[in-house]
């Protein structure tokens, strides 16, 4: 771990020196690779997000029966001693599958996770989508069968596609304009 920090500080140190010396001003360079190196690791997080959706896309598809769907409020945590605690509603499916024999229940009907949000509405709609008792396809890890989702894809990834192309934006126009 030590290594992988002092290696990056290291080579970002000499990627600095390197844009410094391309750069129509030299002091944004700093702030032209941190941000380059930001959207680099966001699009990584993406690219792998993206390849275990397409992995998904190819699991078995196996018979489920939605169990529970509705949702769960909470209140949020302040981020800061004077914000306000925020109501956030988080979806809730439960769905049962067979895979071999043996018996499956899930929670995690996508991939990226339970949907939560402040909005009520956004949140009731992915809900609605699974109503309690409905037949659905699940797709079922061979690999880890306990590990199964109802929708094989990465839904909100344009999400971070539009980040990187953003910080990437800024690290051009500070590059270019300085």
């Amino acid at each position: 771990m030590l290594a992988i920090v002092f290696g990056s500080a290291f080579g970002l140190h000499q990627l600095t020196e390197f844009a410094s010396k391309h750069l129509t001003n030299p002091k944004v360079s700093p702030f032209v690779v941190a941000m380059s190196a930001f959207g680099f690791l966001i699009a990584l997080f993406g690219l792998a997000l993206q390849r275990q959706a397409s992995l998904a896309r190819k699991w078995p598809v196996v018979p489920g029966t939605i169990k529970s769907s509705g949702l769960e409020q909470f209140m949020s945590a302040p981020s800061e001693p004077a914000e306000r605690s925020q109501l956030t509603f988080q979806s809730k499916v439960s769905f049962a599958y067979r895979f071999n024999g043996i018996d499956y229940i899930s929670e995690h009907a996508s991939l990226g996770g339970k949907v939560s949000s402040t909005s009520r509405g956004l949140v009731e709609r992915f809900a609605r989508k699974y109503p309690t008792g409905a037949k659905v396809k699940v797709f079922v890890n061979p690999l880890n069968p306990s590990e199964a989702v109802l929708e094989p894809r990465a839904s909100q990834i344009w999400i971070l596609w539009a980040s990187v192309t953003f910080i990437w934006g800024i690290a051009y126009y500070a590059a270019v304009h300085g």
